[in-house]
């Protein structure tokens, strides 16, 4: 068995934008996402889950707190990643990355 620390996990949130549909405004320009998605990350998360689709026993222990701390356990619980969660007093952080059409 292989056990993973990942003190600080995050949540991977995804916007992808819309090729061509944005609109200018005041010489703003406003894109809608196409697509959002929101993954369970960090490192040892991330070592875990690529242990687990090879078949080798993994295990990930992870501080989590706030609401994004629990959406975060139900994810992994989704992904079938085995997991120990220890609660810590602030929000588990999230990343956002918007991916434009074209790069």
């Amino acid at each position: 068995m292989i056990v993973t620390v990942t003190p600080n996990p995050g949540l991977d949130l995804t916007y992808t934008l819309t090729p061509g549909d944005a609109l200018t405004r005041n010489d703003i320009e406003v894109h809608r996402a196409a697509s959002v998605s929101i993954e369970a990350s960090g490192k040892g998360v991330n070592v875990t889950r690529t242990l687990a689709g090879a078949g080798v026993a993994s295990e990930a222990v992870l501080g989590v707190g706030g609401a994004t701390g629990a959406q975060l356990v139900q994810l992994l619980d989704r992904d079938g990643v085995r997991h120990r969660a220890v609660s810590t007093a602030g929000a588990t952080r999230v990343n956002t990355t918007v991916l434009a059409p074209g790069g």
